[in-house]
C-alpha cells in the first residue's frame, strides 16, 4: 500500500509513476550475481541471508 501512494504521489512531481535516478551509491547487482545468487540458494536451500551475502560479494540492506 505504501508503494502504490508513493507511486501515485510521483506523478503530479515528474509526470511519470516511474522512480527517480537516485544520486547515492549505485546497485552492484548484475545479472551474473542474479544467476550466481539463484544457484546458491537452489543449492543449499538452508543459507542465510548475510552468509549469502558474504558468498557472492554483495551488501544487502535491511
Amino acid at each position: 500500500m505504501q508503494q502504490l501512494k508513493y507511486s501515485v504521489g510521483l506523478f503530479p512531481l515528474i509526470g511519470s509513476v516511474a522512480r527517480k535516478q537516485t544520486t547515492g551509491r549505485p546497485k552492484q547487482r548484475s545479472d551474473e550475481a542474479v544467476e550466481n545468487i539463484k544457484q546458491i540458494i537452489t543449492d543449499p536451500p538452508k543459507t542465510s541471508i548475510s552468509n549469502l551475502s558474504q558468498h557472492v560479494d554483495l551488501s544487502y540492506g535491511i
